[in-house]
């Protein structure tokens, strides 16, 4: 595998996994908070946020390829995009 790929799809897989546990936690906040402070929802998660988190982490896993590409080469002696 390239660094390129495998630089997008390790941005890609942080982004789902950050989606996900910030889901995990708004539930556990809202939980928390109906049992100890009888209120309703504290947090919300908007479907779009989920979309938002992974299509954020792509673009920085995007922007960064050319520096990380830039700094293997200079130490490796050369890579592959």
């Amino acid at each position: 595998m390239t660094i390129a790929v495998r630089t997008v799809t390790t941005t890609a897989v942080g982004g789902i996994i950050g989606a996900l546990v910030g889901l995990v936690g708004i539930w556990g906040i809202n939980m928390a908070g109906t049992r100890l402070l009888d209120s309703g929802s504290i947090a919300l998660f908007h479907p779009l946020f989920f979309l938002y988190g992974v299509a954020v982490a792509l673009l920085i896993g995007l922007l960064s390829v050319p520096y990380i590409v830039l700094v293997t080469k200079r130490v490796g002696g050369g890579v592959s995009w």
